[in-house]
């Protein structure tokens, strides 16, 4: 009779799978999103192409149009173009962005006068001008704070650049130790910047998997709307009046809130072994991994997911309630775990609540196990903490919920 139970829910999923295949589909388009725009795990990041038009022929155009290489983090060309052909070319979208500086730009830097750089993006493009707009507030930032801190260090160089005489080498010298001089003042605020990144390239395994890394990011998310599904039926067995027929039989109360969270555990795991084996299949994932690790862990995320919603549709009244409840709780839990982005990019003071979060310990297991190259053993202390937390909310979830159906039913 109990997997009677079980198998009625897994027959209801197979007859109305549409919830179902929209849960398995969303993992799959975000990641392929997320993972396009990032350019992909090992996959050559897409060049920016940058117009400059230099309207004064100066000295910063000069630099600029020699920094594009077309290599290195963010390969990057830059072509020097009139202005009207770079409005063309970016009318043709030819470029990612035009940068315009305008005549005057050096003597209006060098004399303190505001000025501008212009830069025109690429409507049709999302992330590159993106790019190239933060690295020319970069760029103006510290030509604002050079022109501050050089101060009149800076028009000594213009005016020893303009004049026809070659300079002496003690005026040379002079001035490079007063740069020196102004230089060291303002270390605390140049050298280094306050954000800085680092670089670290694997010596070993496989490289990471931008796809892989989303995919398993989203679908923990998905698991708990398949589990929010799979204890909510409760709600439409008792529209269709199964719920009262199971009531009347021998049955204890019980063992059915028991069957719904047995079938809410086997489902979300079914759920989960098909994006995995999916995301497997598309070589986002460690070209081998430890499947005995892999199927401890999606067991206790499932008896975690499982137990959280019973215990979530024991507290409410209505159907209504249990929904929104539920819908609010995963994703809070979606924001603060990792499950929307990696949970160490969140603020300093909201880190520590990530940890209180299912989604939390069952990305850091699934990237150790699936991402990293880890074997079970790293993801086992993620995997039995899920584990307790399901076993406790699974109990207290069923003790609650099935006072409620001895008082009547749901509502």
């Amino acid at each position: 009779m109990f997997s009677s139970l079980i198998l009625k829910d897994f027959v209801r999923r197979r007859r109305s799978p549409i919830s179902t295949l929209v849960m398995l589909a969303f993992p799959f388009v975000m990641a392929g999103m997320i993972g396009m725009v990032s350019g992909g795990g090992g996959a050559e990041l897409p060049t920016i192409e940058v117009l400059v038009a230099d309207l004064e022929g100066g000295l910063l155009g000069q630099l600029l149009e020699k920094a594009g290489t077309g290599s290195g983090e963010v390969p990057l060309v830059v072509t020097p173009v009139s202005l009207e052909e770079g409005q063309r070319r970016m009318a043709r979208g030819e470029a990612s962005a035009l940068l315009v500086i305008p005549e005057g730009f050096t003597d209006d830097w060098l004399d303190g006068r505001p000025t501008r750089l212009r830069v025109v993006r690429n409507p049709a493009e999302g992330i590159k001008p993106e790019i190239v707009e933060q690295g020319v507030l970069v760029l103006a930032t510290y030509l604002d704070v050079a022109a501050k801190v050089l101060g009149d260090d800076l028009d000594a160089l213009r005016r020893m650049v303009e004049d026809d005489r070659v300079p002496t080498l003690a005026q040379v010298t002079g001035l490079a130790a007063a740069f020196h001089s102004r230089t060291l003042q303002a270390e605390r605020w140049l050298f280094p910047p306050v954000v800085q990144i680092g670089s670290e390239k694997e010596t070993g395994g496989d490289p990471i998997n931008v796809f892989g890394y989303v995919l398993v990011m989203v679908s923990v998310m998905s698991v708990l709307f398949v589990a929010i599904r799979a204890v909510t039926d409760l709600y439409e067995d008792q529209r269709t009046g199964m719920l009262r027929r199971q009531l009347s039989t021998p049955l204890p109360i019980a063992w059915i809130v028991a069957a719904k969270i047995v079938f809410a555990v086997l489902f979300s795991v079914s759920v989960m072994a098909i994006l995995v084996a999916a995301g497997a299949a598309l070589g986002w994932f460690q070209s081998s991994f430890d499947g005995l690790g892999l199927f401890v862990h999606t067991l206790s995320f499932g008896l975690a997911a499982a137990g959280l919603m019973t215990l979530l549709v024991s507290l409410v009244r209505t159907e209504k309630q249990a929904g929104i409840l539920s819908w609010i709780v995963v994703m809070v839990m979606s924001v603060l775990g990792g499950s929307m982005f990696p949970a160490d990019q969140l603020p300093a003071f909201a880190q520590p609540f990530s940890r209180l979060t299912l989604n939390y310990w069952a990305v850091e297991g699934y990237l150790d196990l699936l991402v990293r190259g880890e074997g079970m053993g790293a993801a086992l202390p993620r995997s039995v903490l899920l584990a307790v937390v399901g076993v406790i909310t699974a109990l207290v979830g069923q003790a609650l919920l099935g006072r409620r159906l001895r008082g009547g039913g749901l509502a």
